[in-house]
């Protein structure tokens, strides 16, 4: 039996966000599982109506959660687990894990590359490049906020269309042709600004990944991307051999 302070800072609400949260990180709650209804939780923790719907709300915000009409409310499934070892095509990895990845386009434009994308890419600063900047969804939940670099001198344009019914890799590989051959990619932890927070639909101070990502094609580069992503929702897991 979980007890809730009502002198401790963080709100009830929160507390019983945190105790449902460890449940389901112990696998007491498993994937796609039942949780108690909210009349079961104000019943056994003592808590009003509007405390209760407050967690359950927060928590189906963040994805931890999903609701059945009529039927209740669901664990959602855990870390998803991109292969890091093959080439990473966000949407092809998902169709693996069984997953329906979509792509919204939030602004698509040309700007002057400054000197860490034009380092990035190996072009003149202030060179012209795409900006594309896409928040991807899987299941419906917001998971990565992304911004890719194109040089405008090796690909001439895009359609709003198809950046949002295709994956990038795909258009550049099936209309430019290209043929990729590695990608590098750099990982650090970072705080969310407000704008973050609101596309992938956080709580204040929530983790995040980001990961900076430089596609070449036989060691050229041709496409440079920022990601952010909730690092609730993905789990990398790398292998070092002696």
């Amino acid at each position: 039996m979980c007890d809730f302070d009502k002198n401790n800072k963080m709100p009830l609400y929160g507390q019983l966000m945190n105790f449902l949260l460890s449940e389901i990180e112990c696998d007491k709650f498993k994937e796609h599982e039942k949780i108690p209804s909210e009349r079961d939780l104000c019943d056994k923790f003592n808590l009003s109506r509007d405390t209760v719907r407050q967690a359950i709300f927060q928590l189906e915000k963040m994805g931890y959660i999903y609701k059945k009409h009529g039927k209740g409310t669901f664990v959602a499934q855990k870390q998803l687990k991109p292969d890091l070892y093959k080439f990473y095509d966000f949407t092809e990895e998902m169709k693996k894990l069984g997953k329906e990845a979509v792509s919204k386009v939030l602004s698509f434009e040309i700007i002057p590359a400054d000197k860490y994308i034009s380092k990035a890419l190996k072009i003149k600063e202030n060179s012209n490049v795409h900006r594309i900047t896409r928040l991807r969804l899987v299941d419906s939940i917001p998971l990565i906020f992304e911004k890719a670099y194109l040089s405008t001198e090796k690909f001439d344009f895009f359609s709003i269309d198809e950046l949002s019914n295709s994956s990038l890799c795909n258009i550049l590989k099936n209309r430019f042709s290209v043929k990729f051959s590695k990608g590098e990619e750099t990982f650090y932890p970072i705080t969310p600004d407000d704008e973050i927070t609101r596309y992938l639909n956080l709580m204040k101070f929530q983790p995040v990944i980001k990961i900076e990502r430089t596609t070449f094609e036989d060691e050229i580069p041709v496409m440079f991307t920022e990601r952010i992503i909730r690092g609730d929702k993905f789990k990398y897991t790398i292998t070092t051999s002696f």
